[in-house]
């Protein structure tokens, strides 16, 4: 026979609680390059958005009254590439609901 397993005693720190099952909604959706600071976003937006060529060749000095910077057209690049992210995530959605409800 095997001896019974005690139960530890009570201890006043722990607190039990029952178990719990949460249902909701996915948290946004958000890119990694969200969480960067501004200047460290434009710093990375600019390796990726902006050809080597065209960083240190092309736009070495802008004139504010004539052009826009680099980091002003690698933001405007990367809310346009997200822009069209989420419509194709958007139409896949609408299809996938078009193939359960037609």
């Amino acid at each position: 026979m095997e001896p019974a397993k005690k139960t530890p005693p009570p201890d006043a720190e722990i607190v039990k609680l029952d178990p719990l099952i949460v249902v909701g909604e996915r948290l946004p959706r958000t890119d990694k390059i969200d969480w960067l600071t501004p200047e460290a976003k434009d710093v990375e937006l600019v390796k990726t958005y902006i050809t080597p060529f065209d960083r240190y060749f092309l736009n070495r000095f802008t004139l504010p009254i004539f052009g826009i910077s680099k980091e002003a057209r690698a933001r405007m690049m990367y809310e346009e590439d997200k822009r069209l992210r989420d419509m194709e995530w958007m139409n896949e959605q609408i299809d996938q609901i078009k193939r359960l409800d037609p």
